[in-house]
């Protein structure tokens, strides 16, 4: 089959899941109300229309790529419902435009876009609000564009790739990162190629001044309420929770995700000492100073526990997906028996796709330059929550860059006996992995079932 029609497949399938996800969201979802940071993106996005947004204490990307759906449509559960659905969309078009200039067998990149697609955890979070559909989104169409931009030498595609780059940053700036990555770069392809400095040093430029055009709006806002030249005020705030002495050591984002009369008496009684109104979202300048610097003076003092709960965090990256299904039962009184039905597909939908992606890597996968650059954005992107806290939905902005991989080795372990030849060589490994991976959802599970 030509690549015309592998194109007509994956256009096809990426309408047949829109479809199938407005149907969720406006069907059987039709009254399921934010939640998460669902109400607060919301929330963030009303007040930029009534003129009456103060410092952002969430990045502010989410809100505003929300604000034309409010202000057209107005105000109700479904225009919250048609946010999220878009996102998702996006999400799902973005992984397979990158799925398309990554895999030479077009059929890979079609099995890819079914992944993204009908993605458990998509599915079922179709009706929320997020910032990791859409950051997502953005991360996986400025790779793709810089890629159609290198093959094609053309600045327009690499300035369009840079201001989506700088968009994912104000969406969650732990993208910053790999907007670093991609300088450092281009830097050192400067230094090595003489002959070709002056596009590359046009290309640097590019880069800095998307960003600055993009991020610079945003910091002098918050400057401008007495929030210092930041991004967004959560910052510090997540990096206390997740470095003091009350922290728990697996899910260090515990804290975070409560309030203070929820917290155990004694971690209420330390973090009262720096924010005494216990109310994050209304920490002034000072205070959130003050966090940053209990936070620094914890990990600099606790070397050894600060590393134990950063190997923690790694591991909670990749646990399997489960917060959709838990909103939804807590939304529907779903009982126990549906629910496990519902945690099963939206975990085995993640673990599949990551067996499969691993067993790539695996089998040889690795060496590829490609999957090399995976690798190294996929680190960039996930280094960021190492420091503070990191929880399952944040490997949603990584997912794009595994599809692909993982679309091709489905197709070899159904190519016939050589492929199958190839992974009982590697069987040694392969069993390793998987006996890792058991212990680290097993361990995920423990924690998700464990309340405290």
């Amino acid at each position: 089959m030509n690549d015309g029609k592998w194109k007509r497949r994956l256009y096809s399938t990426l309408l047949v899941g829109a479809l199938f996800r407005v149907i969720i969201a406006f069907g059987p979802l039709s009254d399921m109300p934010q939640t998460e940071d669902g109400p607060s993106y919301r929330q963030q996005a009303l007040e930029i229309i009534d003129g009456k947004a103060g410092y952002f204490y969430f990045p502010p990307g989410t809100a505003i790529a929300s604000v034309p759906f409010y202000a057209v449509f107005g105000r109700s559960i479904h225009v919250d419902h048609a946010v999220a659905v878009t996102f998702w969309m996006l999400f799902t078009v973005a992984c397979a435009a990158i799925a398309w200039q990554l895999c030479s067998d077009k059929r890979q990149a079609w099995i890819a876009t079914i992944m993204a697609v009908f993605l458990p955890h998509g599915l079922l979070a179709t009706c929320t609000i997020s910032s990791q559909p859409l950051t997502a989104a953005l991360f996986a169409a400025s790779i793709c564009l810089a890629i159609v931009a290198y093959k094609n030498e053309r600045l327009s595609y690499w300035t369009l790739a840079c201001i989506l780059m700088s968009m994912s940053v104000i969406t969650r700036p732990a993208t910053l990162l790999v907007s670093f990555l991609a300088a450092g770069a281009l830097l050192v392809i400067w230094k090595r190629h003489s002959r070709i400095r002056a596009r590359v040093g046009l290309a640097l430029m590019v880069l800095t001044i998307c960003h600055v055009a993009v991020m610079l709006p945003v910091m002098s806002h918050n400057a401008s309420q007495g929030q210092g030249y930041t991004l967004s005020t959560n910052n510090e705030w997540n990096l206390l929770v997740g470095n003091n002495p009350f922290t728990p050591d697996y899910k260090t984002g515990h804290f975070g995700q409560r309030t203070f009369d929820k917290l155990p008496d004694d971690a209420r009684a330390y973090l009262r000492q720096i924010l005494p109104h216990e109310q994050p979202a209304f920490a002034t300048l000072s205070q959130r100073a003050c966090m940053k610097d209990s936070a620094v003076a914890y990990i600099a003092n606790h070397p050894i526990r600060t590393l134990y709960r950063v190997t923690n965090r790694f591991r909670g990256f990749w646990g399997m997906d489960y917060t959709a299904s838990r909103e939804i039962q807590n939304t529907y009184g779903l009982s126990g028996k549906v629910t496990a039905i519902l945690l099963f597909f939206e975990g085995a939908g993640f673990l599949a796709i990551l067996v499969l992606w691993l067993t790539g890597m695996l089998t040889g996968g690795v060496g590829k330059p490609a999957n090399q650059l995976t690798l190294l954005l996929v680190a960039a992107s996930m280094a960021p929550y190492l420091v503070a806290f990191s929880v399952a939905k944040y490997h949603t902005v990584v997912l794009p860059l595994l599809f692909p991989l993982s679309a091709g080795t489905l197709l070899l372990t159904t190519a016939g006996s050589t492929s199958w030849g190839e992974l009982r060589r590697r069987r040694r490994a392969l069993t390793t992995m998987i006996v890792i991976m058991l212990f680290i959802q097993a361990e995920h599970v423990f924690h998700i079932v464990d309340n405290r």
